[in-house]
């Protein structure tokens, strides 16, 4: 008897923790997941290039988002187009769609002011065509830098693609607010605040559906139904609540 009664007692306090500990994981994920997905930025900000060949070419038109328009230089070396940002960002991905004349030497740079450039990216032997570059680098200010052209004509791009990590800069004051009823979603406070304020406002059929899954094997045992009242998605957990079950009947 007094082993039953000491086995209710873990379970008693087990449960709850179990819960919180999945609320938790749940509130990092999201967090990280926010944090880290990668994004367009460049494309509608303001372009600016060292020169141009014509009216019908300017800088805006390789961050117009369309392929049926583009930027093209004076017949010479060196030459650049850069983006604004609008804000310091950091850069994971720089793509480049090059009409017929394309640079085979050129550099991809950043910089905080448009004056000091760090160089993220170099070649010699650049192919045109689509070049999707993996940079890593920090910046409001990026360019493609080219200083030897493929054919006797200028560079010419259909689009220069910027693309960011994390939430994009901001150039003025407007925040964005958490979705309605949901302050725990997007919330710079510590995870153990974050997990009460979802905590007190989870009934307890919520919790229990939290902590027991439903049933669904596939693609893991430990699928959790989303709540969308509290702003929680459908979840995978390979490791959640049926494991959390296997150890309390140990």
């Amino acid at each position: 008897m007094f082993a039953a009664l000491k086995r209710r007692r873990r379970v008693r306090t087990l449960v709850p923790l179990t819960v919180a500990a999945l609320v938790a994981g749940y509130l990092v994920v999201t967090t990280l997941t926010a944090s880290a997905a990668t994004q367009l930025l460049s494309q509608g900000k303001t372009a600016t290039s060292s020169s141009t060949e014509n009216a019908g070419t300017p800088a805006s038109s390789a961050v117009d988002g369309n392929a049926g328009t583009r930027w093209s230089s004076a017949f010479s070396d060196p030459q650049w187009i850069q983006v604004d940002l609008g804000g310091s960002a950091t850069i994971s991905q720089v793509v480049l769609q090059w009409e017929a004349a394309y640079a085979t030497a050129f550099q991809i740079q950043v910089s905080s002011d448009g004056a000091a450039w760090t160089n993220v990216y170099s070649t010699t032997t650049g192919t045109g065509g689509t070049q999707t570059l993996t940079v890593s680098g920090t910046g409001r200010y990026v360019r493609m830098y080219g200083t030897a052209r493929a054919t006797a004509y200028g560079y010419s791009l259909w689009e220069l693609q910027v693309l960011v990590i994390g939430t994009p800069p901001t150039t003025g004051t407007t925040t964005t607010s958490p979705p309605a009823g949901c302050p725990w979603v997007g919330s710079t406070a510590p995870v153990a605040t974050r997990v009460s304020q979802l905590l007190s406002r989870m009934t307890t059929d919520q919790k229990i559906s939290i902590l027991h899954g439903n049933g669904a094997s596939s693609p893991y045992i430990g699928n959790l139904t989303g709540i969308a009242s509290l702003c929680i998605p459908d979840m995978a957990s390979r490791t959640g609540p049926a494991a959390s079950a296997t150890a309390w009947a140990a």
